[in-house]
């Protein structure tokens, strides 16, 4: 099977499926072009790149991005079941997708379900996204789930909508956004516990994370009327003023090849990544903030596919805002990237340490550590805004406190 990859419009190259693996060449037209979508691993270059490993599902990094993670995936292959094809390979899947993904990739011949813009009927919509979990093989996937929430990465259950900012008009959105609306993902509460409901934990986490000087996309809680709230992000891989606009992105661990569930990956790299790529020591210090905010903040979902870059049209490459910020562990008992070689116990210290390396003086430093104390000191005042069941409130209180790195004598901190 033969498959293009197109951005923008323009032809960049095809994958092949063969007997020995997955390969992919650049078109001759694009290499001349000079625009590097992927600069690491899959250089501008007229050669035959591959086979991959299954860690990437033998995929380049470049186009393993566009695939959905587990829930995507589960819904994905819900999907294939359906029309008769139990394992679709991995260019099936993109195939399927088409121009129904994330970011500025498309690929052609796409043979998936149209995105028609239909009304998306939020509760029919999470029951459905509870059947999957449960893997309720008996019950009909939603059309929404069908058309957007194959689309979008991550392991809770989403759908790509495009929204009105009244919240009153919901319609998918994976591919073309209707004038007067704008590009969100939607992620689905499934949990009828108000105590344990996630959207409203994230939200709560987002403005934390806001207070703490991070940059992240314009975020909300959208009520359906069973009285369940869904979290909602915009997009940033869409231009806020024409969301038909696609901006490219990709994931660190996509850009390096990295397996993002390796317990080797660590800030450094990822800092070493930002500066080479960005050439711009702001967003060097965002991605330090946002480490610190992972560290005190309890987010041990901080692996390498939960930090992404933007390329502009021009080619100029920036970190893209924040995503995935919220309290969670992780089988590993700690981050899941390490600070100075460690991913619990991690001191004051070792954030000098990594400042120092990366030209970041203490004051800076200390600075950061304290925005980010001053906003998760403020955690049960977001809670309490945002309606995080007592069960949430008073776990992530217990754990924020818990993590101690020691002092930072720059300001007073209450």
């Amino acid at each position: 099977m033969r498959l293009n990859i197109v951005y923008n419009g323009e032809s960049v190259g095809q994958l092949l499926d063969s007997t020995k693996g997955i390969f992919f060449e650049y078109d001759e037209g694009f290499i001349d072009k000079e625009i590097e979508l992927s600069p690491v691993k899959l250089k501008l270059q007229k050669r035959v790149y591959g086979p991959w490993d299954m860690n990437f599902l033998r995929l380049p990094g470049l186009a393993y991005d566009s695939l959905p993670d587990r829930y995507g995936m589960a819904v994905l292959r819900r999907r294939f079941n359906e029309l008769g094809e139990a394992n679709p390979s991995p260019l099936q899947m993109l195939a399927f997708l088409g121009t129904r993904t994330m970011g500025a990739l498309t690929y052609e011949p796409a043979n998936g379900d149209p995105d028609e813009s239909r009304a998306v009927d939020l509760v029919h919509a999470a029951q459905s996204a509870r059947a999957i979990i449960e893997m309720d093989h008996a019950s009909e996937l939603d059309p929404a789930l069908v058309a957007s929430g194959a689309t979008a990465g991550g392991a809770r259950p989403k759908v790509l909508v495009a929204m009105s900012q009244s919240r009153e008009i919901i319609v998918t959105g994976s591919d073309c956004i209707p004038d007067g609306l704008g590009a969100w993902l939607l992620k689905l509460e499934t949990d009828e516990s108000h105590s344990t409901a996630m959207g409203r934990l994230e939200m709560a986490y987002s403005l934390m994370a806001k207070a703490a000087g991070i940059t992240i996309p314009e975020t909300c809680l959208v009520p359906g009327p069973d009285g369940l709230a869904h979290f909602g992000i915009r997009r940033f891989d869409r231009d806020i003023n024409d969301p038909n606009v696609r901006y490219h992105t990709h994931t660190f661990a996509g850009m390096f090849q990295l397996d993002f569930q390796s317990p080797s990956l660590d800030y450094d790299g990822l800092l070493r990544m930002t500066r080479a790529l960005t050439r711009d020591a702001t967003q060097v210090a965002e991605v330090f903030r946002r480490m610190i905010f992972n560290v005190l903040g309890y987010n041990h979902d901080d692996h390498a596919k939960n930090f992404s870059f933007l390329m502009a049209p021009d080619g100029r490459w920036r970190l893209s805002p924040a995503y995935d910020l919220l309290f969670c562990e992780n089988y590993h008992e700690g981050n899941w990237m390490m600070v100075g070689g460690k991913r619990n116990g991690i001191t004051y210290d070792d954030f000098l340490r990594l400042g120092e390396v990366h030209s970041l003086s203490r004051r800076t430093v200390d600075e950061m550590i304290d925005d980010v104390r001053v906003a998760l000191g403020k955690w049960r005042t977001f809670a309490k805004k945002t309606g995080v069941g007592s069960g949430y409130l008073e776990t992530v209180a217990s754990c924020i406190k818990k993590v101690d790195v020691g002092p930072s004598p720059s300001r007073n901190v209450p």
